[in-house]
């Protein structure tokens, strides 16, 4: 009979899962006004031809479609990089993110915003990795997505840079980015600025700037920004030796509902006690946060422990103070505070007696 001509029609329908849906119809070439489709049904022989050859066609035709009709905010892998980095999950969130990019090839915002998530995504891996190698890269990752000129104005750009910075150890560039927004136009980029600029500068020895910077929060409304506020302040005042400005902050209790807080308190009161030879009420404060870890992070836990011990020793309590830093020793044998605690048992007892356990 001859070749016949026909014509295949590719509709797009939406997406099922993450597959595209689509609609085939074949039609005679001749009399198409007229005709009704050849065959739609999956079974027909023709179309079930026609589909194998044209399949990787009509893929790339439907993606093609779906693209150019795509808001950022449907898209699948976009959403799963979002509930990501909601569960903390930031190398799983820069793989959705990436997957994500080609199918906005030709929108300049929604790549904008992609590139902001993956450097947030990228900042937030390298504080968390461990690698000293792969968290540079990451970070390093994580300055190029946020480098594109779209991004030149964006205050969370700018926060995330800071993040990147740190963990390169770029001091002055954080500090230049996180003192870009000091002004910023929302509460949730500009009090956590205010917060890192200021521990920068305690970290860098610029206790005066730090503390600057410090008092500013305390015209915040919300009671937890102005808590931390004022123990970092009383922190840095007690490193200074001004017990009574330590004493005036540490005044006010923090809110109830931030038992992380509440804990932290206590412990700076503690070490107010042992400053100002209140041994005594130092041992019972640095007592109570030993025996009960909770809602009290490691460092100040087992500073807590070796705080007491040097309670003790200034009650004369040697024994006492020796035999906890031993049992520290043994719980704790991979503690950052180990050179503290053998320095301690090095100036208290003999080295033999060191050595006993």
């Amino acid at each position: 009979r001859g070749p016949i001509v026909c014509c295949l029609r590719i509709t797009y329908a939406g997406f099922s899962g993450r597959r595209v849906k689509a609609r085939t119809e074949l039609f005679p070439v001749a009399g198409v006004r007229h005709a009704h489709p050849l065959a739609i049904a999956s079974n027909s022989s023709i179309v079930g031809l026609m589909s194998r050859c044209l399949r990787s066609l009509l893929i790339v035709l439907a993606t093609l479609l779906v693209a150019e009709g795509a808001e950022l905010e449907g898209h699948p892998a976009y959403q799963a990089g979002l509930r990501a980095l909601q569960d903390k999950l930031p190398d799983l969130a820069i793989r959705r993110f990436e997957e994500a990019l080609p199918a906005f090839e030709n929108d300049e915002e929604a790549r904008g915003v992609l590139h902001l998530r993956l450097g947030e995504a990228s900042a937030r891996a390298a504080r968390r990795n461990a690698d000293p190698v792969e968290a540079r890269a990451q970070a390093e990752a994580a300055l190029a997505h946020l480098a594109i000129p779209g991004l030149a104005e964006n205050e969370s750009a700018r926060f995330w840079s800071a993040q990147a910075a740190l963990r390169l150890v770029r001091f002055e560039d954080a500090a230049r980015y996180l003192g870009s927004l000091h002004d910023a136009t929302t509460a949730s980029l500009r009090i956590p600025a205010i917060q890192n600029h200021a521990r920068l500068h305690a970290a860098l020895g610029r206790t005066e700037e730090a503390l600057a910077l410090l008092v500013e929060l305390e015209n915040s409304s919300d009671p937890a920004v102005v808590a931390e506020s004022r123990h970092l302040q009383a922190s840095l005042q007690l490193g200074l030796g001004d017990h009574e400005a330590t004493e005036t902050l540490l005044t006010a209790e923090p809110p109830a509902d931030r038992p992380t807080m509440v804990r932290y308190q206590s412990y700076l009161r503690a070490r107010l006690a042992l400053a100002g030879e209140r041994f005594e009420e130092a041992a019972t404060l640095f007592s109570a946060l030993s025996a009960n870890p909770e809602h009290l992070t490691l460092p100040f836990y087992q500073g807590s422990i070796l705080g007491q011990a040097d309670a003790l020793q200034a009650l004369g309590r040697t024994e006492e103070a020796t035999d906890l830093l031993l049992g520290f020793l043994d719980k704790n044998p991979r503690s950052p505070l180990l050179e503290g605690a053998f320095g301690r048992l090095a100036a208290w007892t003999p080295a033999a007696e060191t050595l006993r356990t």
